[in-house]
């Protein structure tokens, strides 16, 4: 082709488009949101056509710290805390999407071997949000989600330092840490 425009394109232009195009699916591949992208799909094609569709997030740490941030401080945090303890694979099918790998991690031994460690964990979130809400601390929130390590790059009030939990469920690792 020419430098000049042939039907409306020119080379170079053709060019630039499918460079952008090869870069957004190698990203979109390498990510494996092509993955998540199918498993949110499969499972909003299974809901009532009459139930207003709402998107589910993918169950990751910065999902699961929004959740909690956007939560707390509601009234019905305790029955999701609750809900989590009685039935966790019912908890996290209700609110967030999983992909194939966590899927199965859920329905492996290696999970069923993990909930002592996972019900401590939601035992602690709890106990340090109903100390904060007693203690009616004004702003802030009781404590965050972060991917393992994140918190240490955050700032406590003087004469505080944080406090983690860890939780490694192998497709997905985080801590709940607060300032203490």
């Amino acid at each position: 082709m020419s430098k000049k425009k042939k039907r409306g394109i020119t080379r170079r232009e053709f060019m630039a488009d499918a460079a952008k195009g090869a870069l957004v699916m190698g990203c979109l591949t390498i990510a494996g949101a092509e993955e998540a992208w199918a498993q949110a799909v499969k499972q909003q094609i299974k809901r009532a056509p009459t139930k207003p569709v709402l998107m589910k997030p993918l169950l990751t740490v910065e999902n699961l710290n929004k959740f909690y941030q956007k939560n707390w401080s509601k009234p019905e945090f305790e029955k999701y805390i609750q809900e989590a303890q009685t039935d966790l694979e019912k908890f996290i099918n209700q609110h967030f999407i999983l992909t194939a790998k966590q899927q199965e991690f859920f329905k492996s031994q290696t999970a069923k071997s993990k909930m002592q460690e996972i019900n401590n964990f939601i035992n602690t979130i709890a106990t340090r949000t109903k100390t904060f809400r007693k203690l009616k601390t004004a702003g802030g929130s009781p404590g965050m989600i972060t991917p393992m390590g994140e918190s240490s790059g955050k700032k406590c009030s003087e004469g505080q330092s944080w406090k983690c939990f860890k939780l490694d469920l192998g497709t997905v690792s985080f801590e709940y840490c607060w300032c203490s």
